[in-house]
């Protein structure tokens, strides 16, 4: 995702096509460098998945084996995400 400070114009979606290729090609060009200046050792750490909060690592469930994967639990499509707590019922 490119930053909105890193973009030369103010809104991306009045851009021409050449200029979102040319934002594009930069991003590219500036991952490489960056990945060419970081020790072999850290390469590791640098591409590993990482919470935006704490800087935590967090687990791609994906890459667990078959038998873990199948313990994990995922909410159903029917479930409810939104839950109304009622706090005057239990007072």
């Amino acid at each position: 995702m490119v930053r909105a400070q890193a973009l030369p114009f103010t809104d991306w979606q009045r851009a021409t096509p050449g200029q979102l290729t040319w934002v594009y090609l930069n991003q590219l060009i500036d991952y490489d460098e960056r990945r060419r200046k970081i020790h072999p050792h850290c390469i590791t750490k640098w591409e590993q998945d990482s919470c935006e909060v704490c800087g935590e690592p967090v687990i791609d469930i994906s890459k667990l084996p078959e038998e873990i994967q199948d313990e994990i639990y995922r909410p159903g499509e029917e479930e409810s995400y939104e839950v109304e707590i009622d706090l005057e019922d239990n007072q």
